[in-house]
């Protein structure tokens, strides 16, 4: 790895804001751009075909970078299953999470789940048959 001149790659008034947060935090340059670094790393999250989700500002991108353009409420629903990743999010917790005081219906559901999938692609939201769905 590269060792990097900090000095040059910032400005002054960088490097004393810099300095003042190492300071306070009592952490040396190197663990605070490994911390920064890990941060960084672990914001996103990896699908099949190059998507990505990007935790930090919860949206999800396509191999291009470009962001799906979910509606509000498909962006809710895909939020709420990621959220509980690997478990099944049943009918009743998403009723209550993502219609919040609206009645939803199983048809209404079902074609927002067809429309996450027709914007990204089959498999990336699971059917658990009478009981929900799930992101892996």
């Amino acid at each position: 790895m590269n060792n990097l001149d900090l000095n040059t790659l910032l400005d002054e008034q960088t490097k004393e804001e810099l300095n003042i947060k190492l300071t306070s935090q009592n952490v040396s340059i190197e663990k605070y751009i490994a911390k920064v670094i890990k941060k960084d790393l672990d914001s996103y999250i990896n699908f099949k075909n190059g998507y990505y989700f990007d935790r930090n500002i919860r949206r999800l991108f396509d191999s291009q970078e470009n962001q799906v353009p979910f509606t509000k409420l498909e962006n809710d629903l895909f939020n709420l299953l990621l959220l509980k990743r690997g478990d099944i999010v049943t009918y009743d917790e998403i009723e209550k999470f993502v219609w919040k005081d609206l009645q939803m219906s199983r048809f209404t559901l079902r074609n927002k789940i067809r429309d996450i999938r027709t914007k990204t692609y089959k498999g990336i939201v699971k059917t658990s048959s009478n009981l929900g769905y799930k992101i892996d």
